[in-house]
């Protein structure tokens, strides 16, 4: 490959690399699109109805694997059918499929690769139709169609993201997100190392960090072998930290599950963990709604009881941020601190046993609930955490 032949980059590098030779790249990268020499009938693996813009013809392009397709050579030959009988075709080789420079005949190949690769059902959307869809408005009309131009798709799909984010269309943010990661894990070269982390996760083999996302693409906690834990959150950057870590911290805190999803973007709560005793499955017996309930009640007097009791009936939740069947709803302000406890080996009476003590709880929740620096989330995790503040101010008021 032109370029970046005998070169290991990792994706940051890679990326980089490519914004400053994308030019020279972009005239010289012709490998994927010289005719087909094969004359193979393979499976097919999926049809559209194509226009190109430039030249006005329409075509029916149709991706089939070559009779030379084998793991090691990826070939998928791409017919574009014209009318009066005029066929030309194309060879593409999809290990070498870059979508920060890759013509439409290179992504539809792509796209109806990944589609059989990843056993899509015949009665859901092709991602060819998804990914032009979505980067549509990201085209001037002059080249909203041509086959053989190539197109930065990463940047264009990034962009249109980082559109729909700031109009708080957060469903579209969310099929961006999947977007760019179908293109990260399909659409780099060979010498671009990737590794797949839980779904929809993806981490360059040469960074040395892994990627967990936290709130449906909205944050997300970064891993990094160099010592470094951080929480990124796109809704509201304030809230991101970062954090030093010792290699043995740094094992333990690839352990936690995403059923502590949660409560990853407290750094406290990381503390908590990686400094105390407790494991993970200490904490999973922890999440208990009734358990936690009967702790948190046995020792308020029964005024107390009752003002939790009613704030809770008026804000739509109690504070506590679980189902009664155990399900975490919302990273709440009582669970954080009570996790934080277990871990530390302390008391998990963490409002203690007077109004006076409730009434502290209650008013430094509040505050940190109110801080611009906290974390903001999807809409239905925000809506829980809405209410928790009307809970406290209730519960205040039925204290005072």
């Amino acid at each position: 490959m032109s370029g970046v032949k005998n070169i290991t980059l990792s994706y940051q590098e890679y990326k980089s690399y490519v914004r400053q030779n994308k030019d020279s790249r972009l005239v010289n990268r012709s490998y994927s699109m010289d005719p087909a020499n094969g004359q193979g009938d393979g499976s097919l693996l999926g049809s559209a109805v194509y226009r190109d813009v430039r030249t006005g013809e329409n075509y029916e392009l149709k991706a089939v694997y070559d009779e030379r397709f084998t793991s090691d050579s990826p070939l998928i030959k791409v017919t574009a059918d014209r009318a009066g009988g005029k066929k030309q075709e194309y060879m593409v080789n999809i290990d070498e499929i870059d979508v920060n420079a890759a013509s439409d005949i290179e992504m539809f190949a792509l796209c109806n690769y990944i589609d059989a690769h990843e056993g899509k059902a015949e009665h859901a959307g092709t991602s060819w139709d998804a990914l032009r869809a979505y980067v549509r408005s990201s085209l001037t009309q002059a080249e909203a169609d041509s086959l053989g131009q190539k197109r930065d798709w990463l940047t264009m799909v990034g962009e249109e993201k980082g559109a729909y984010m700031e109009s708080k269309l957060y469903r579209q943010v969310t099929d961006g997100n999947k977007l760019i990661c179908m293109l990260e894990k399909y659409g780099m070269p060979k010498e671009v190392k990737m590794i797949q982390i839980g779904n929809n996760v993806l981490v360059p083999v040469d960074n040395g960090m892994q990627i967990q996302d936290v709130d449906g693409g909205y944050a997300r906690m970064i891993f990094d072998n160099k010592g470094e834990i951080r929480y990124e959150n796109n809704l509201n950057r304030e809230a991101g930290w970062s954090m030093e870590v010792s290699h043995e911290m740094l094992k333990k805190a690839q352990y936690l599950g995403a059923e502590f999803a949660m409560f990853m973007s407290d750094q406290g709560f990381w503390e908590s963990y990686l400094n105390g005793d407790a494991d993970v499955d200490v904490l999973k017996s922890a999440m208990n709604y009734k358990a936690v309930q009967s702790d948190l009640f046995e020792y308020l007097p029964e005024p107390v009881r009752q003002a939790w009791n009613r704030a809770a009936g008026e804000a739509g939740t109690d504070g506590l941020g679980m189902g009664e069947n155990g399900t975490v709803q919302y990273p709440s302000e009582f669970m954080t601190r009570y996790m934080s406890a277990l871990m530390k080996g302390e008391s998990t009476r963490i409002c203690g046993d007077t109004v006076e003590s409730v009434l502290e709880f209650a008013r430094t929740a509040l505050s940190h609930l109110e801080d611009k620096h906290q974390p903001r989330y999807s809409d239905d995790v925000q809506a829980f955490k809405d209410k928790e503040v009307l809970f406290y101010q209730r519960l205040i008021d039925h204290l005072m």
